[in-house]
């Protein structure tokens, strides 16, 4: 008699169609859990095959099914786990590029030894180095400038100036091979 007082435990899709559809029409992020569940660990071992290392592994699930949030209300999803599994090959190459390009910390140390040793060999003053960095072309210039007085990383440079952390890398090499050829000849 008092059936309609008892809760009815709410029956979680079936299919991942179903569950996108509820994600896109309600925003409830339980969908997003259901669906991590479900391919967590096909997301995993897509990325452990090409990254090669459980934390990376791991930390690229996370942010895989952290962009589902706003992906899956964005694009059209067919066969969801043909298309995680691209979107996490495609993260992971990603990543991938990114640790090739990344630039070591005892590359940056190695060239700020450089311009340290430099002025110290040479007894070249403050004074005489700020006017020889004034004549560097303008990218040396002010990549120089950015990572020797103002103690920027290469990455702080390349976001604020525009360039590549690749150019940043080359501009600094450049800018401190011109330096030491202007310092040099102006005795």
């Amino acid at each position: 008699m008092w059936q309609f007082l008892k809760s009815k435990k709410k029956a979680t899709p079936e299919s991942d169609a179903e569950l996108i559809a509820l994600y896109r029409s309600t925003g409830d992020l339980k969908c997003i859990g259901e669906l991590y569940e479900r391919y967590a660990q096909l997301v995993y071992a897509v990325c452990m095959k090409y990254l090669k290392d459980d934390e990376a592994g791991k930390d690229a699930v996370g942010k895989i099914f952290e962009k589902l949030i706003t992906d899956l209300k964005r694009f059209e999803v067919q066969k969801l786990s043909a298309w995680l599994h691209r979107i996490a090959y495609n993260y992971c190459m990603t990543q991938l590029e990114l640790n090739k390009r990344k630039v070591t910390l005892p590359d940056q140390l190695m060239i700020a030894d450089d311009i340290t040793e430099l002025t110290a060999q040479d007894a070249i003053s403050d004074e005489q180095l700020l006017i020889a960095v004034q004549h560097l072309e303008e990218h040396q210039r002010r990549c120089i400038e950015l990572f020797y007085f103002k103690e920027m990383t290469y990455l702080d440079i390349a976001s604020k100036t525009g360039f590549t952390v690749l150019q940043v890398k080359s501009y600094l090499q450049n800018g401190k091979r011109n330096l030491k050829k202007i310092l040099t000849a102006n005795g």
